[in-house]
């Protein structure tokens, strides 16, 4: 019904606005129509309310013109918000350091970041899932006045030293020829990057010379750089040339004309780094251009000139990038340095990780101490758990009547993360509160609304999963931006689940019993866990035994969990011959990387000790430095390894390893959002394979139960992070 319609028919409107707040006037027998919407209800006042535009819109035919204005003028600026959280490109010019250039994505990232910061308190969630040579490509390079030819893949490994005794002195530079005002001249390469294989295509030219890179790699023409993607049979492009004058090293590009563009299928590729401001270089005599979130953040601090003092917390394990990541994109004179535990400078930007915070240290003591213009929370799941000590002391805390108190002081927040909700969408609530807390005040309403909360014994429970696309449009219509990786790739294949059960009349005696020995340790786990929810159920709530009733069943959940994970340890080493044997054949099959998940030390060093003989193995776990981890990825990136072995925890954030589109989890995680983590290490920008994933476990075992909740917990998560409608 209209609200033309209700005033024909002699009927009042229902929906009105009292201030910021939509009130529905209408009776019980309407009552369905506001809480459908999303509105709530007002006990004292004895009405369905909202602050929330997008719900009000959904009743706007039966309110006010007054209400309708307001509804129209804010749905307009929330869709535009939505329309700005999916971009993948945008028309605006952003500030980078000379040769460098963002991807159109990132452009449309940093145009709503800055959009949404450059009020009195902008907050954001970036959260999205997120151009190269072939490594058979010839490259001309000068060191210490002797001209060479080699590959760009040799080219790499020299560079970073994995090629000895032939490695590079890192002390005699390295050239190589770049266009700069017209002539190709020397300047300095000061790195080689390895992007891991990708499809690429073939440009062929009339004069014979070609070159394979991606798709979405330069090619410099007489009109400017120009992705190979988008050339056709009879463009021009600059090859090479001919010297300048006999004595001259500089060199004039001479016109080509291109064949043909075809598919090359996929290659490892890699990416020169120069020193000079116009970042492109010449390979196979072709003249080229090369073009993640830690650039849209970094580039939205350079189009925002107000912001001057910015902390950076983010894992232990990524703070070497951040900081090289930071010195290379930056267009500012900020200093920036690391911290750690026992050391802080006072530069403009800081870079520190999440443990510093879980302690009573001088470092955090000293960075609450300072304000900020914008605190970036890398990998900001970290912060799911508001009673954890690191939440409390990043974020603050709520205390009845004086609000959110202690935290860092930071005037803008920008947070990032591929997956923001780790397991349950209540987990995200402690980072929505802080970010924005006019919208998010309400835990209650939250878990009720989202998290299919419910009422038992002990108060409201917010475990499970609801209105999922809701949430989605009104994260992205406030402060989240996330752009799947399908999107910003739309020919990225999906990844691929399996269950792979392993027989038990397949196994050993000893592993049989573990298998039994856990599956009887958990009936009885469970029929115990029955009897003291009834012992809580029975017992009169504010009572002595109430009480008792619950003590003895949070001890007993505590105790069970810990011998339930012994139990798991046990069987998970009992399962080591059959992940070998799985993983044997595997690499028999074929001749690609392969990468093996896991949780428990003696577990990866049994699956190692099993394939070393064979196979060139690297491991990944928190035993390893922070050299030694750094190495294990190079190496295994540089297919110098077959394996990589790594544990969930240490190896399943922060790394790339696109080397593989092969995932094993030798263990699972009880949490999905880690497992999620984990396999994102090769579903990355920097491969297009399909990407399989496989959790082997035994018929009859937990794991076995884990898995398929598991993965039907990961659908749940996808849901709400957007790849609905």
């Amino acid at each position: 019904m209209t609200t033309q319609a209700a005033a024909r028919r002699g009927e009042p409107t229902l929906l009105t606005k009292d201030g910021n707040v939509f009130v529905w006037l209408g009776g019980y027998e309407t009552r369905h129509l506001p809480k459908e919407a999303g509105f709530r209800w007002d006990a004292l006042k004895k009405r369905w309310w909202t602050t929330d535009a997008t719900r009000a819109a959904a009743l706007a035919d039966y309110g006010t013109a007054e209400a309708r204005e307001a509804v129209g003028a804010k749905a307009a600026d929330l869709e535009e918000t939505f329309a700005g959280s999916r971009a993948t490109d945008a028309q605006i010019e952003v500030p980078v350091p000379a040769g460098l250039a963002l991807f159109p994505f990132q452009r449309a990232g940093v145009a709503f970041i800055e959009r949404k910061l450059s009020g009195d308190a902008g907050r954001v969630i970036l959260g999205d899932e997120m151009g190269c040579v072939d490594g058979e490509a010839m490259v001309a390079v000068n060191r210490g006045g002797k001209g060479l030819r080699v590959r760009l893949r040799d080219m790499y490994r020299r560079f970073h030293g994995f090629d000895s005794p032939r490695n590079w002195n890192p002390e005699i530079p390295t050239y190589c020829r770049a266009l700069c005002d017209g002539e190709l001249r020397q300047h300095r390469v000061t790195d080689v990057i390895d992007k891991g294989v990708r499809d690429t295509v073939l440009v062929t030219l009339a004069s014979g010379k070609s070159v394979c890179l991606t798709p979405d790699h330069e090619i410099a023409t007489p009109f400017g750089f120009r992705p190979a993607e988008t050339l056709r049979p009879e463009h021009q492009v600059l090859t090479n040339g001919q010297p300048a004058c006999p004595s001259d090293h500089h060199r004039v590009p001479v016109v080509d004309r291109v064949v043909s563009v075809e598919p090359a299928g996929p290659r490892r590729v890699y990416d020169i780094v120069m020193a000079d401001p116009h970042r492109n270089f010449v390979a196979d005599r072709v003249v080229v251009h090369n073009c993640g979130k830690t650039p849209q953040a970094i580039c939205s601090v350079n189009a925002l000139p107000q912001i001057s003092k910015v902390l950076v917390i983010c894992p232990a394990s990524l703070k070497l990038n951040w900081m090289r990541e930071w010195q290379r994109w930056t267009t500012r004179d900020l200093s920036v340095s690391i911290a750690s535990t026992q050391h802080c400078a006072d530069t403009d930007v800081v870079v520190v990780n999440y443990d510093c915070f879980s302690r009573k240290s001088k470092t955090a003591a000293r960075l609450k101490a300072r304000q900020w213009d914008l605190m970036i929370c890398d990998e900001v799941h970290a912060l799911k758990n508001p009673r954890a000590i690191r939440t409390k002391e990043i974020l603050g805390r709520i205390e009845r009547g004086a609000g959110r108190v202690g935290g860092i002081i930071a005037k803008h927040a920008l947070v990032l993360s591929g997956t923001p909700i780790v397991n349950r969408p209540v987990e995200l609530w402690p980072i929505l509160s802080y970010l924005d807390p006019q919208t998010w005040r309400s835990w209650k309403y939250f878990v009720e609304r989202f998290c299919a909360g419910y009422q038992d014994g002990w108060g409201w429970k917010g475990d499970g999963a609801s209105h999922l696309e809701e949430l989605q449009r009104k994260l992205r219509s406030t402060l989240m931006i996330r752009r799947l990786k399908s999107e910003v790739l739309a020919e990225l294949p999906p990844k691929t689940r399996q269950i792979i059960e392993v027989p038990l009349e397949d196994m050993d005696d000893d592993v049989r019993e573990a298998v039994e020995v856990e599956a009887r340790e958990w009936d009885k786990r469970e029929a115990r866990m029955a009897d003291l929810r009834a012992d809580v159920a029975t017992a009169e709530q504010g009572t002595v035994a109430y009480e008792e009733a619950v003590a003895r069943l949070n001890d007993a959940v505590r105790v069970a969990f810990a011998e339930i994970s012994k139990l798991r340890h046990a069987t998970a080493v009992a399962k080591v011959p059959a992940v070998v044997e799985h993983v044997r054949q595997i690499l028999e099959d074929g001749d690609q990387p392969l990468i093996i998940f896991v949780h428990h030390h003696d577990v990866c060093d049994g699956i190692r000790a099993a394939l070393e003989p064979d196979h060139t193995v690297v491991v990944l776990t928190g035993r390893e430095s922070q050299e030694q981890k750094q190495a294990a990825v190079d190496a295994f990136q540089a297919l110098q390894a077959r394996v990589f072995i790594g544990s969930i925890t240490a190896a399943g954030v922060g790394i790339t390893l696109t080397a593989a589109s092969h995932v094993v989890f030798a263990e699972l995680d009880w949490v999905p959002g880690s497992i999620t983590q984990a396999e994102s290490r090769c579903h990355r920008i920097g491969t297009k394979a399909a990407v399989l994933v496989q959790h082997v476990v035994l018929d009859g075992s937990l794991d076995a139960r884990m898995a398929k909740t598991l993965i039907a917990k990961q659908a749940v998560l996808d849901a709400a992070l957007g790849t609905g409608p």
